[in-house]
């Protein structure tokens, strides 16, 4: 498999609204799977590293079949450096240093 860009591993936390459990990791590319407790509308996080764009595009199509509500896709840094990307529905990006225009 290939590695993304510059030939590291990306990590992601992905955010979705609905309950997926944690026996889902293995179908979504090992990604740990969280969900915070709320009895109508719970947020599930899947966060963990990828291989490459095409496996990322596969965990995204599989949370759609599943009919959960993407919220966000964050790209984490690989070192701490505290810029991050982020994806919102409302189609913005923003940084972790500030919004994107």
């Amino acid at each position: 498999m290939r590695a993304a860009p510059g030939g590291e591993v990306a990590a992601y936390r992905i955010c979705v609204r609905g309950r997926l459990d944690e026996s889902w990791s293995d179908r979504m590319a090992g990604l740990r799977i969280s969900t915070e407790p709320a009895p109508e509308d719970p947020l599930t996080t899947l966060e963990g590293e990828v291989q490459d764009q095409a496996q990322l595009t596969g965990v995204l199509d599989t949370l759609t079949d599943l009919n959960l509500t993407l919220i966000s896709v964050q790209s984490l840094p690989a070192s701490q450096n505290g810029n991050t990307s982020i994806i919102d529905r409302g189609g913005s990006a923003s940084t972790g240093q500030g919004r994107l225009k």
